[in-house]
């Protein structure tokens, strides 16, 4: 959302120095942890991704992925990593404040470890 709430951090991998020092995406499920690597992000069309792509064959994800290299507009890659159509590819997109753009930090997932998940229990002298 433009007032900052959602995602609105995305927007400091425009920064090329920013992309560089901070090239991983944690992100914890109820009982895993997934590290990504970040390769790109860029400026791109409002075109919903899932929808307008087709990625039930590797030829037609190794198209896409070649997709992703192709823009140009407040973009940055990490040419140290290969993607290729086997790779498993997080998308983060937010809004740019024109509703013809978005801005989308993609990274491959790298490690995928089993997780802690500590909850609460409440008793019932605790209600």
């Amino acid at each position: 959302m433009l007032d900052g709430s959602m995602f609105a951090q995305l927007h400091q991998f425009r920064k090329k120095d920013f992309f560089d020092s901070h090239g991983q995406i944690l992100v914890y499920t109820p009982d895993r942890k997934l590290t990504y690597q970040v390769f790109a992000s860029y400026r791109t069309d409002n075109l919903n991704i899932i929808v307008n792509n087709d990625f039930s064959t590797a030829e037609l994800r190794t198209e896409y992925i070649g997709r992703i290299y192709e823009h140009n507009a407040v973009a940055n890659f990490n040419q140290d990593y290969s993607v290729t159509a086997d790779d498993r590819i997080l998308t983060l997109s937010t809004c740019i404040g024109n509703p013809a753009y978005r801005y989308v930090v993609q990274g491959i997932l790298v490690s995928d470890e089993p997780g802690i998940c500590i909850t609460t229990q409440t008793t019932e002298e605790g209600k």
